[in-house]
């Protein structure tokens, strides 16, 4: 089952900085490199070996070969994946393979990414992973139009915490119509009913420096019951005025 999400460091190609990628593993391969995880499943690490499982049965083996060839900047690994990817079926393996593609700067899996993350027919897990991974590797707001038609079909809370931290990273560099619709967003989530999304909906507000926001976040803490999302709103309220 999957359950936990590790961030591996792989050198791109073109002599890029090292950068985060993200990749659903089970709980027992936490802290363990690609390679051991491949050979805790039986599968070897050679380029033979690792070509061939990317069509292994198993979807992680799949995922973990990809970034293993990746990792090893294999000569022959973006053609590889790519053919992979063409025929792929499990989604979130997909995006793995995706991302091990742009990790190699292949434009195909940059492509991919955005393409899964704007895709509404998905489920929006697959759109805010494949997000994740953008986000990660520096192509924020790639994802604005999936992002942000989820947060405005979100019914329950959890769902709007979850796609909050988004809101940031689309902000920068977006259209001064998104850059409004972001903050209306995020001001109107200070009156949720859940106190940790009225938090996080704060301080998204501090964190791009919206100072319209300032006077709402001030009213907002003024009617705040509870004690603990007040004094987090005075802090970012603070923020605001001080920048």
């Amino acid at each position: 089952m999957i359950n936990a999400l590790i961030f591996i460091g792989i050198l791109v190609a073109g002599h890029r900085p090292p950068i985060a990628q993200a990749i659903q593993l089970t709980s027992n391969d936490q802290g363990i490199s690609f390679a051991d995880s491949l050979r805790s499943r039986g599968v070897g690490t050679s380029p033979s070996e690792l070509g061939g499982a990317l069509r292994n049965a198993d979807p992680q083996v799949r995922a973990l070969a990809a970034y293993k060839l990746a990792e090893d900047h294999d000569s022959e690994a973006a053609q590889k994946i790519e053919v992979a990817l063409v025929i792929e079926k499990n989604l979130q393996t997909r995006i793995d393979f995706s991302s091990a593609l742009w990790s190699l700067g292949d434009e195909v899996g940059r492509k991919q990414l955005v393409a899964i993350c704007n895709d509404l027919s998905l489920p929006p897990k697959a759109i805010t992973d494949a997000a994740s991974h953008l986000h990660m590797m520096g192509q924020d707001g790639r994802c604005e139009n999936g992002i942000l038609t989820l947060i405005d079909r979100a019914t329950e809370s959890y769902q709007r915490l979850d796609l909050l931290p988004f809101l940031p990273t689309i902000y920068s560099g977006a259209s001064q119509k998104t850059i409004d619709r972001i903050v209306a967003i995020a001001q109107g989530m200070l009156n949720d009913k859940s106190p940790a999304v009225r938090i996080s909906a704060s301080h998204v507000l501090a964190q791009v420096g919206s100072k319209s926001s300032a006077t709402v976040i001030r009213d907002a803490s003024m009617r705040e019951t509870d004690p603990v999302v007040r004094s987090s709103l005075q802090q970012d309220l603070a923020v605001l005025r001080n920048n």
